[in-house]
């Protein structure tokens, strides 16, 4: 009864964030437009839970950091093993850079403060999911349930989504929420019961197929081919696993074959070449961008316009991270953000060269977050929180892996020197 009581207050914290989390979630998901189609809802309950989300993450950080001794930028006690992590100092380098460069455009606004905010999330979702799961393996399986059920009421608000805004402006619409869902993926492919893994693959796949995203549309087998792309390279299955593929492909493009025959030609309208090339008003948008970009002064381009800059410009952000981060932050942030994805390719690189079980899962997060930052924002949305968060987790399983794994070794040594000594 002890030890119980004793597991249990152990993860009063984390308890508590999943319980904010739930609590931002349910409050956005009544007051959002890409939901329930309100305009200028009162988002007073969605702030607050984000305030305590952030309020917890910094108390365990400065927590961590004064009285357990575990740094901000490097672990050391857990890179004994020869594993290490640089994401966070390039998390930090780019949320150092967007605070000075809005300091410089003195562009202090809600959006600059959204960004510095999100900036610094990440920071504190990464250490925190990285160094509790490193203190408390146990708590993978809280972990876990807490993802399951997240992803299971994102896939109950996408089809609520489909129904309620179709009745509210009576015709087909595009329903974003589908993102949300999709970044769930990653977390699903870590799934070890087969059985629940197909199940939240094929809702997912149902999910994508209504949303009417032409980029979820895309992205969604691009990750699965990634998946299985990347376990044949580590275990030489390629000719099963290319059948496999194969398969998928075709029952992709049925379901897209009927869901397009239900809405009357709509899906197949929303891939017609008029549509690809303007890409919902992109192609001015990224030549506006850029005309604006190569014809400012050097100190301009080095170092951008600041938060914001390019909706008081254009009317709406660039949809394309890279030269997002390129028109508000300049060259410098560009640089940074493109370093910060390197590093991410790096571990990536790692994981598939020690044939990791995780790979797989990551280059899916990987790509999710390269290709939908070429058409759209990601790195100050919202639900990057579970793709920060999936980083920190698969990087703490790593070192737990390997410093089990050491253990053994240690203890084979042992046994091995006790036989041969009698």
């Amino acid at each position: 009864m002890h030890i119980k009581n004793r597991l249990k207050s152990r993860h009063v914290l984390i308890l508590l964030l999943f319980a904010s989390l739930l609590v931002y979630t349910i409050a956005d998901f009544k007051t959002s437009h890409n939901i329930v189609g309100r305009i200028a809802a009162d988002r007073s309950v969605v702030h607050f839970a984000l305030l305590l989300i952030l309020s917890i993450l910094c108390a365990y950080y400065i927590y961590t950091c004064i009285f357990i001794k575990i740094h901000a930028l490097s672990i050391s006690r857990f890179y004994r093993f020869k594993y290490y992590s640089n994401i966070t100092i390039w998390l930090w380098s780019i949320a150092i850079w967007v605070m000075f460069v809005n300091i410089v455009r003195d562009s202090i606004s809600w959006i600059s403060l959204v960004h510095l905010g999100l900036c610094f999330l990440w920071i504190l979702t990464y250490h925190f999911f990285k160094t509790y799961l490193l203190r408390f393996p146990e708590s993978m399986h809280l972990i876990k349930y807490f993802i399951l059920i997240m992803f299971i009421f994102y896939s109950f608000a996408s089809f609520y989504a489909l129904f309620s805004l179709s009745s509210l402006y009576y015709r087909i619409t595009q329903v974003n929420v589908a993102y949300n869902v999709l970044v769930f993926l990653p977390w699903l492919a870590l799934l070890q019961n087969q059985k629940l893994k197909l199940s939240t693959f094929t809702i997912v796949f149902f999910v994508v197929s209504s949303s009417m995203k032409r980029g979820a549309i895309l992205v969604f087998p691009l990750m699965i081919i990634t998946h299985l792309f990347t376990s044949s390279l580590m275990h030489r299955k390629f000719l099963k696993n290319f059948f496999k593929t194969l398969l998928l492909f075709i029952l992709f493009i049925i379901t897209l074959y009927l869901a397009n025959m239900l809405t009357d030609g709509f899906l197949m309208d929303r891939f017609s070449k008029e549509q690809i090339s303007t890409g919902s008003g992109r192609a001015y948008l990224y030549e506006v961008s850029l005309e604006t970009i190569l014809n400012r002064s050097l100190f301009d381009f080095l170092i951008g316009t600041g938060s914001g800059s390019s909706i008081e410009h254009l009317g709406t952000g660039v949809h394309n991270e890279w030269l997002e981060f390129l028109y508000s932050f300049g060259l410098a942030g560009a640089v940074l953000y493109a370093a910060f994805i390197l590093s991410l390719a790096h571990q990536l690189y790692h994981l598939i060269a020690s044939s990791s079980f995780y790979a797989p899962s990551y280059a899916m997060a990987l790509v999710f977050m390269f290709v939908v930052g070429m058409y759209g924002g990601i790195y100050f949305v919202h639900s990057t929180f579970y793709l920060i968060s999936f980083y920190a987790t698969v990087d703490a399983l790593v070192c737990i892996d390997i410093s089990n794994q050491s253990i053994v070794n240690a203890n084979c040594s042992k046994f091995t020197r006790m036989v041969t000594s009698k």
